[in-house]
C-alpha cells in the first residue's frame, strides 16, 4: 500500500530488475519496466548490454547519484502503491532528473495516488496540492504552493501570509 523512497538509499548486489522489484520471488518484468519508465530510466537501462539483468552492486556500477536516486524511486513504485512517501526526492538530482521526478509525481496524482513529499528545497513542491510547513515538529501553516512559497522563502507576498495552524488543521484531515 505504501511506497517509500528514503533520503539515503542502498542497493543489494543483484540485477537491476531484482533491486527495483525488492527481490520478490517472482519478478513481474512489465511492472519493473513500468516503474523505470515512470522515473525516466527505462531507455538508459535498456541501453545497457544486459538491460534489466545488469548486475548492480552497492556502489552503483557507474550510475550517477541522481540516477541511483531515481532507481530507488522506481523501486518504491514497483507495487503500484496507493501512497508514495518521498523523503528529499530531488536532493541528488540535476534539472533533468528533477523533471523526471516531477513527471512521476504528476502521473501518480493523475492515477489517484497520494504523494507525500518531505523537502527543504521548494522547487520540488511545485506540483503539490497542499504544503504543510512544520517547525520544531509542529504544523506552522498549510496552504497551496503559491501561497506558501513567499512564507518559506521569506519574501514578501502580494497577499497576506497564510492562515495559522488552528483554523487550517480543522479544515484539512491528515
Amino acid at each position: 500500500l505504501i511506497g517509500y523512497i528514503p533520503q539515503d538509499f542502498e542497493f543489494i548486489p543483484g540485477s537491476i530488475a531484482a533491486n527495483i522489484s525488492g527481490f520478490v520471488t517472482e519478478i513481474v518484468n512489465d511492472r519493473v519496466a513500468d516503474a523505470a519508465k515512470k522515473v525516466g530510466l527505462h531507455d538508459l537501462i535498456q541501453s545497457l548490454p544486459d538491460g534489466y539483468r545488469t548486475h548492480l552492486v552497492s556502489t552503483g556500477n557507474g550510475f550517477s547519484r541522481g540516477q541511483l536516486q531515481r532507481l530507488a524511486l522506481a523501486r518504491s513504485l514497483y507495487n503500484d502503491p496507493a501512497i508514495v512517501v518521498m523523503d528529499e526526492p530531488s536532493s541528488s538530482l540535476d534539472q533533468i532528473g528533477e523533471d523526471h521526478v516531477l513527471d512521476a509525481i504528476e502521473v501518480l496524482k493523475k492515477s489517484g495516488k497520494t504523494v507525500i513529499i518531505v523537502a527543504h528545497r521548494p522547487s520540488i513542491l511545485t506540483h503539490t496540492d497542499r504544503v504543510i510547513v512544520l517547525k520544531n515538529g509542529t504544523i506552522e501553516t498549510i496552504g497551496r504552493y503559491s501561497e506558501i512559497l513567499p512564507y518559506i522563502t521569506g519574501r514578501s507576498a502580494a497577499k497576506p501570509p497564510p492562515e495559522k495552524t488552528a483554523s487550517l488543521v480543522e479544515k484539512v484531515r491528515i
